[in-house]
């Protein structure tokens, strides 16, 4: 619900442990790329757009260093004006892959979902959701917006979507599927109509936010920002050198929120063990470790400002459960909740329970020993997405016709099959020929049979 910004826990300097303040600098390169606009995006409004993400290119590759494929010609950036970049990117993979949209946590980009991209683009055609820290749009604003998208990304190009929400996106997600459905209710000008959207997943959702203390403390955490000074030139002067500026008490207490709430137990170890790895033995050492970790907070403060905190928690989660709690035991569209068993920051456990007995069609899968930061290298949502019956494959894929989709095989394919096959079943069931010579003796072969002019051998 925070973004998930475990790494900014780890942070310690290079001249002790270089892995964990490596870690401090990916954060911040990863928080760059994902706030970056996509080679091919479409925007609907200013601060909120959605990103195309394209597969990895090859085995070394990563979401990471898209490039435009050449069908879609160089940088694509396209507003709401023009719908031919969905039939564009529909056409990169022949519009065999199904639609999946994600919907973020509050921190708006999805940093916690980010080691699922490269699997989820490989194998979906993959858009996500982006907001920005200027944004101050209202939940029913956002539900707008998402819905315009599925609109035209989903509903104009005849095809069906997946809507993927990870903790506030799964609130936001079931908000959007009912938003859809009025709307092609009042099209279609009956009750009947066809939602485009398939299927629902819900990771680790914010529907259970008012059962909750995050009401009462997070305003605690903002309010904060009234307390930020910079540090007096004249004290401390060797720490100013050094770390420039000290962490601000909301990045601070909001990190020690962070690490209470959001790491589960496997986490946690990884992260105490790194802390307690790291040699201290001058000053020197202890000035590196105050300047690192003041870098690590301070991503906190750069990618979550207070305001940005304020607004969200405000407009967007007592909102977004007083609207679609009572409407939830109404929506019928196929869900998959996944619940992290360990989550300290929603009661997800109990959750997941009250929304597969509450919704028509709503399943829940339980992940032990992962907590609210449960889309790590533990977990492949791929993969659990096409284990489970929201599989769109399932459905676009028809029986094979044995005389229609029938093709010839490759001469190399033929080759080895007369080979491994053909040749051994001839010899052990072919029959052997012989035939006698003049002087009796017996020869393998026809050739010593009588010849045509001395009347047939038999």
């Amino acid at each position: 619900m925070w973004g998930k910004l475990i790494p900014l826990l780890l942070a310690v300097p290079s001249s002790i442990i270089s892995p964990a303040s490596k870690l401090v600098e990916d954060t911040r390169s990863l928080y760059k790329d994902l706030n970056s606009r996509s080679p091919v995006s479409r925007n609907y409004s200013p601060t909120i757009r959605f990103d195309f993400v394209g597969p990895p290119a090859n085995d070394t590759s990563t979401w990471r260093d898209f490039h435009v494929h050449p069908d879609l010609g160089p940088h694509i950036s396209k507003d709401a004006s023009d719908e031919s970049i969905f039939e564009r990117v529909a056409a990169t993979h022949g519009s065999t892959k199904p639609l999946l949209i994600y919907l973020p946590g509050l921190d708006g980009v999805g940093i916690s979902a980010s080691m699922q991209f490269d699997d989820l683009s490989s194998s979906f055609e993959f858009w996500r959701l982006s907001i920005s820290k200027s944004d101050r749009s209202t939940f029913t604003e956002l539900t707008n917006v998402v819905a315009s998208f599925i609109d035209d990304v989903a509903s104009k190009q005849d095809r069906e979507v997946l809507l993927v929400g990870e903790s506030f996106g799964g609130l936001l997600a079931p908000s959007v599927a009912m938003r859809v459905n009025a709307k092609v209710k009042t099209r279609q000008g009956a009750m009947d109509g066809e939602n485009p959207i398939k299927g629902l997943v819900l990771v680790n959702p914010a529907t259970s936010f008012d059962e909750t203390q995050w009401s009462t403390f997070a305003p605690l955490l903002w309010t904060l920002r009234h307390l930020e000074q910079e540090i007096d030139a004249g004290e401390d002067q060797a720490v100013e050198k050094s770390t420039g500026r000290f962490p601000t008490p909301y990045s601070v207490l909001g990190g020690m929120a962070l690490a209470a709430t959001i790491p589960d137990a496997k986490q946690l170890q990884r992260i105490v063990t790194m802390f307690m790895d790291i040699p201290v033995t001058t000053s020197e050492d202890v000035t590196e470790i105050l300047g690192n970790m003041r870098d690590g907070f301070g991503i906190l403060g750069s990618e979550l400002p207070p305001a940005v905190v304020e607004h969200r928690v405000r407009q967007w989660l007592p909102v977004g459960t007083a609207v679609v709690n009572k409407r939830l035991d109404k929506l019928d569209v196929p869900t998959l909740v996944i619940a992290g068993l360990d989550d300290n920051m929603l009661p997800t456990k109990k959750e997941a329970k009250r929304l597969s007995e509450l919704m028509p069609n709503c399943k829940k899968l339980e992940i032990k020993g992962s907590g609210h930061f449960i889309l790590d290298e533990r977990v492949n949502l791929t993969q659990l997405i096409l284990d489970s019956d929201l599989n769109p494959l399932k459905h676009s894929t028809k029986p094979y016709d044995p005389i229609i989709d029938w093709k010839s095989p490759s001469a190399e394919r033929i080759h080895e099959a007369i080979e491994g096959r053909v040749k051994p079943l001839r010899a052990l069931t072919s029959p052997v020929f012989y035939s006698t010579d003049k002087n009796g003796r017996r020869r393998m072969g026809l050739s010593n049979l009588p010849s045509s002019d001395d009347g047939p051998p038999l």
